[in-house]
């Protein structure tokens, strides 16, 4: 209980403090569905093909110094480099974000991976997006957290990774089967009739 006021206090907090890093990432993605870049990608392979390239180039020389600290290969920086590392490690994170979207949309334009049994399995997931991460909380929360699982404390990142894939195909299986039934997500439902009252 006490750790799930804590999360709620950090939630809350959070939320405001981070809306200048979400806010942008939020316009870019209106801009991108509004010229319909990934609605049909195929019609514009070389824009997302670029977009890739450069967003996942900055992103990973943007990480270097950070990595570099967290790795101690570079032992006692000053508090000035330490945040202009942490700050470009953020915007080229940006960067990155945007890079891996254009690289889906690219590869999502070939006609062979749209037949692809796989392909429809992950998209049903998407479709399905914000229900499913509601409930990876609730798993993660449940098998990490202390009193619970426990898993957080003992645990390493092999099997942290372990647990984040197995939640993951097990989500697509059951989102496979959600879209076979026909049945949108309850959290998507919610959203959509919250959205368009009429």
């Amino acid at each position: 209980m006490d750790i799930m006021l804590t999360r709620s206090f950090y939630w809350a907090s959070y939320s405001v403090i981070l809306l200048h890093q979400v806010i942008p990432a939020m316009a870019l993605g209106i801009w991108a569905s509004r010229k319909k870049l990934l609605d049909h990608p195929e019609q514009h392979r070389g824009l997302p093909l670029r977009t890739a390239a450069v967003g996942l180039a900055l992103s990973t020389f943007g990480g270097i110094p950070l990595a570099l600290m967290s790795s101690l290969y570079w032992n006692y920086p000053s508090e000035a480099t330490t945040a202009i590392a942490g700050s470009l490690h953020t915007v080229t994170g940006y960067a990155g974000g945007i890079g891996w979207a254009a690289l889906i949309g690219f590869i999502a334009g070939s006609p062979r991976t749209i037949r692809s049994k796989l392909t429809m399995a992950i998209a049903a997931l998407g479709q399905r997006s914000l229900t499913f991460y509601i409930f990876q909380s609730i798993v993660f929360f449940i098998v990490f957290a202390d009193g619970i699982g426990g898993l957080g404390a003992i645990g390493n990142q092999l099997s942290s990774d372990i647990v984040a894939w197995l939640t993951w195909i097990v989500f697509i299986i059951i989102a496979e089967f959600m879209q076979r039934a026909n049945y949108s997500g309850p959290a998507e439902k919610l959203l959509r009739r919250l959205t368009y009252r009429k």
